[in-house]
């Protein structure tokens, strides 16, 4: 069973798709998709390597109600201020350890724990959060999966739009407006200022048409007029980071850390290529980070069994937006009664 967004039952469409669904009568709906498919290549959207880089979108939008929406909002910011406030416990006292809410293990064995940032202060070490949401066959929204270190899809969001609105009629009013999220971008990378200093020169570092999100990189930094910059432009200094910006060597007040690489060090404790050049800087308090390298304590796949608990531990309050069930495969219960019916579960790797 599945819950069906568009239909109460066969034949009577939900009041909030009544005008779509009228719009797309007599429509055919292969032509729609291959319109919407055409434009955005005309646009030179990517999202992926060439040459299969396309960037599919679904010409039928999805709708959520007002009312949907207000909850849904508060159970994600919720949510992600929980998992930042993790983030700076896990590299400082651990309270969370110490309470026995959360096992030590979960932290010291994620693969994106970087065990040297023990001590440094990771507050707002979660800026910029893309948290996966599915729907059960009730209609309950959940969380699938945190994703907290170098999420995309701002650029892409407002894209999809802008496609499907060349192709259908949009609504006349009410609907919630989507191209504001570059301003809110710009204002989080501006916050990231060490000091909080006025104007700041901020950058994004990308690895440039090798990334599957570089026609994103390339879309922010022309939208919020931020340097783009690769690994090869940087320079660490005494007193900072420095960029090659046209042909002028620039200091660099915030980074938006957008390459690959999340680590500062590799599997084998040598630092990573975007570590080496991050890292003094950084870590002096001279630059900007968005998001901090550590993060990827927050979106490991055994942390997600524990976010319930971490918003209760650090916010004292109930989770407003449940996960999608995740069991800790150490916990002797939980490991017989997984093995007991495994074929009806996801196995992911760790």
């Amino acid at each position: 069973m599945f819950y069906d967004e568009a239909y109460e039952r066969a034949g009577t469409p939900r009041e909030h798709y009544s005008g779509l669904l009228s719009a797309l009568d007599g429509r055919d709906l292969g032509d729609l998709g291959r319109e919407v498919t055409q434009a955005a290549e005309e646009r030179g959207i990517t999202f992926g390597e060439e040459p299969d880089g396309a960037f599919l979108v679904d010409p039928i939008p999805r709708l959520i109600t007002a009312e949907e929406w207000r909850d849904l909002e508060a159970g994600l910011v919720q949510r992600v201020r929980a998992l930042d406030a993790f983030v700076a416990d896990a590299y400082g006292e651990r309270r969370i350890v110490a309470s026995g809410v959360l096992p030590g293990y979960v932290i010291e064995t994620a693969e994106y724990h970087e065990p040297q940032l023990a001590g440094h202060d990771l507050c707002a070490g979660v800026s910029i959060a893309g948290l996966d949401i599915v729907r059960d066959r009730d209609g309950r929204f959940l969380v699938l999966e945190d994703n907290v270190r170098t999420p995309s899809g701002i650029a892409y969001v407002v894209a999809a739009r802008e496609l499907t609105d060349r192709q259908l009629p949009a609504p006349a009013q009410g609907r919630h407006r989507v191209d504001g999220a570059f301003a809110l971008l710009g204002e989080t990378l501006r916050a990231a200022a060490p000091g909080g200093r006025a104007d700041p020169l901020v950058a994004l570092l990308t690895d440039g048409p090798s990334n599957t999100a570089w026609w994103e990189h390339r879309t922010i930094a022309d939208r919020l007029g931020l340097a783009l910059v690769g690994t090869e432009d940087l320079e660490v200094a005494d007193d900072g980071l420095y960029a090659r910006i046209d042909g002028r060597s620039r200091r660099l007040d915030v980074v938006y850390r957008r390459t690959g690489e999340d680590r500062l060090r590799d599997p084998d404790g040598r630092p990573t290529d975007v570590g080496r050049v991050l890292e003094k800087p950084w870590l002096r308090g001279q630059v900007g980070l968005v998001n901090a390298f550590g993060a990827g304590v927050a979106d490991d796949k055994l942390a997600h069994a524990y976010v319930p608990d971490m918003i209760r531990f650090y916010l004292g309050q109930e989770p407003l937006l449940p996960s999608v069930r995740t069991y800790d495969l150490t916990v002797p219960e939980a490991l017989e009664d997984v093995l007991s019916r495994i074929d009806e579960l996801v196995v992911k790797p760790r």
